[in-house]
């Protein structure tokens, strides 16, 4: 058997062959909500099936001076570009397709009026390629490429795309259809037209397929979805059955940004209530840290990706060690401390997997300071416990009437350590025409431990204190520099940039050769704006705090360096580590760090000189072979 340790995925604590075991905090405990979960959830696929109507060829009037007049169907194709590029960047493993419906040539199906313009594959470059294609052509040559009709039957588009999902062999999470349309009623009161596509609508809800209809009002009418749509909505709990009416044009690349994010959940997880009673509830992510993807290492030759493989080997022999060859260890008392791989997992488990439900707090407990970490959202999983949504409401509808929360052990996965929260209740908002703004549910709030709180210095006595007249000026010029502030008006530079360059490069755009492709950096502060707002008052606080003729940007700016010529001094012999004096390397400062426990802290050149000293043979080079050796050393000179 192997005393040697090995890196294994998602062993937490294990170090490269030869170390120690290490009792650190493993990444995935730190960010739960940034963890993968397509094991767990499956792939996202959607089909954005485009109306090509004589309606949807109708024009809008700009409303901004300077822009072009936009048909329906350019304002819907644009709304899908951007859809796609973004679903590039988020999740290009999923699944999506674009279809053109009410055409007069059919291609890629064999049910009539239906294009296929992009086949059910994972978006990339050569989609937003046809797309630009698309929207670069006039009307007529749309209409000379695809024909127009208006003869489509609604029952075969949804029967086309339940075939289209049928060819997916991978697992999916989420399968949906978005229409974009003009037409309130494409069948014109046909009752077998209309039956024939509810029984699909009927039979694709079934297969777990939502849809949500982009509906588009005409300069000259107004949408009425009762005269057909309302009629295909299967009623559930998915709020993507729905019809989205769009009075206007301009909202339409939002909405579709709003219903492109599908709602994955990160696990399906119990709530015990006490012994015998629990249900199971879904928990899901409400805000997560945008960052750039992880780099994929790709074939020079063929350009496919490529994985790493590693193979753990015998010294001597050259014999391939299987995991239960290993042995992990720590050090401990100059002892080496062996565990096997199945008493390390055993010594990781905290519990099983859930919400335990310990008491019920006041709301008014709940503290600003209390905040670590954006809080997660739970909602009723029927799927899992039949009768949760029930269970759930019951106890959503007594923590709202009494105000109280109810504190948990929150373990999201096994061998993550238990975390304490509270589960905050949220009652439902709905707008005036019945859309939901706020769903009902619990909100996972993280409490600290008494760790994570610091402790604040002591004010100081002997601070200036600023007069009254010049803190009643910088109140005046806070209230002048206020605006409604919105997170989604301030994109992250640096990634945008980088977004930016990676769609250039996909899409071969003619971009500067020096800089790549510039965005607009909205962080920046806008100095001319506040100038013109503030400016007299930022001049009289300047002249209240300071001094007359004081400048203070001159005063903070970085002094300039003059370059003078220094005479060579002799060399100084520095005490170091291999002398054995200073930085702690005396006999008697190692032996004091040894009793206090403390000899992690000395570096291992001071350690090495230490054991070339005493003639002492460690079993490695790491830090921890050499604190064992010495302190079995010391151990047998007491």
């Amino acid at each position: 058997m192997s005393d040697e340790t090995m890196d294994h995925d998602g062993d937490t604590g294990t170090q490269s062959q030869g170390g120690g075991f290490e009792w650190a905090v493993p990444e995935d405990e730190l960010d739960f909500e940034d963890s993968g979960n397509d094991d767990f959830g499956g792939r996202d696929s959607l089909i954005y099936a485009v109306d090509f109507s004589h309606k949807m060829f109708e024009v809008c009037k700009p409303k901004k001076a300077g822009d072009k007049p936009r048909t329906a169907l350019y304002t819907a194709v644009q709304a899908i570009r951007e859809a796609v590029i973004s679903r590039i960047y988020r999740s290009e493993q999923d699944f999506l397709a674009i279809i053109f419906y009410n055409v007069s040539i059919s291609r890629g199906t064999s049910f009539k009026h239906i294009n296929v313009v992009d086949d059910v594959q994972r978006p990339g470059a050569e989609v937003v390629k046809k797309l630009n294609n698309l929207l670069n052509m006039s009307a007529d040559e749309l209409i000379a490429e695809f024909g127009v009709t208006n003869n489509c039957s609604i029952g075969d588009l949804l029967w086309a795309c339940n075939s289209l999902f049928s060819t997916i062999s991978q697992k999916l999470f989420s399968k949906r259809v978005q229409i974009f349309t003009a037409n309130d009623d494409p069948h014109k009161g046909n009752r077998q037209s209309i039956n024939f596509a509810k029984q699909k609508a009927t039979d694709i809800w079934e297969n777990g397929i939502s849809i949500t209809v982009f509906a588009m009002d005409l300069p000259d009418h107004t949408f009425d979805q009762t005269k057909f749509w309302d009629l295909i909505m299967i009623a559930g709990d998915d709020e993507d059955q729905r019809v989205a009416q769009l009075g206007d044009w301009e909202d339409l690349t939002s909405a579709v940004r709003r219903k492109d994010h599908a709602k994955r959940a990160m696990a399906r997880i119990p709530i015990v209530l006490g012994d015998g009673l629990e249900l199971s509830v879904s928990v899901y992510t409400l805000v997560r840290t945008a960052t750039k993807a992880a780099p994929v290492k790709l074939h020079s030759g063929s350009n496919e990706t490529v994985q790493a493989e590693t193979t753990s080997m015998e010294e001597q022999g050259a014999t391939i060690l299987m995991p239960t060859d290993f042995k992990k260890y720590m050090s401990f008392a100059g002892r080496n401390l062996y565990f096997s791989l199945e008493e390390v997992d055993e010594m990781k488990r905290f519990g099983t997997q859930g919400l335990k439900v310990i008491a019920f707090k006041s709301l008014d407990f709940l503290k600003e300071k209390h905040h670590i970490r954006p809080a997660q959202f739970i909602y009723p999983d029927e799927h899992s416990v039949r009768g949760s949504s029930k269970l759930f409401i019951a106890l959503l509808m007594k923590c709202l009437d009494k105000k109280v929360m109810a504190l948990c052990q929150y373990i999201p996965r096994e061998n993550i350590a238990p975390k304490y929260v509270g589960l905050v209740p949220q009652e439902e908002e709905l707008s005036e025409d019945g859309t939901q703004i706020v769903p009902p549910g619990f909100h996972i709030v993280f409490f600290p431990f008494a760790d994570d709180f610091r402790s604040n210095l002591p004010k100081p006595t002997d601070a200036p204190v600023a007069e009254t007249e010049a803190i009643e000026k910088a109140r005046e010029l806070l209230k002048k520099l206020k605006f409604s502030y919105n997170p989604e008006n301030f994109s992250n530079p640096v990634l945008q940039t980088h977004l930016k360059n990676i769609e250039a490069l996909a899409l071969q755009l003619e971009v500067d050769d020096e800089g790549g492709v510039k965005v607009e950096d909205f962080t920046e502060p806008k100095t001319k704006a506040m100038e013109k707002r503030a400016g007299k008052v930022m001049q009289e606080l300047v002249d209240l705090v300071y001094p007359n003729g004081y400048d203070p940007l001159k005063a903070a700016g970085p002094k300039k360096r003059t370059y003078e010529p220094k005479e060579k001094k002799a060399p100084v012999k520095k005490k170091g580590p291999a002398s054995g004096e200073g930085d702690g390397g005396g006999d008697a400062d190692i032996a004091e760090a040894a009793e206090n426990g403390t000899l992690k802290k000395l570096t291992i050149p001071v350690l090495k000189a230490y054991c070339q000293k005493h003639k002492i043979k460690p079993e490695g080079s790491k830090k921890d072979d050499l604190i064992g050796a010495i302190e079995t050393h010391l151990a047998g000179n007491d």
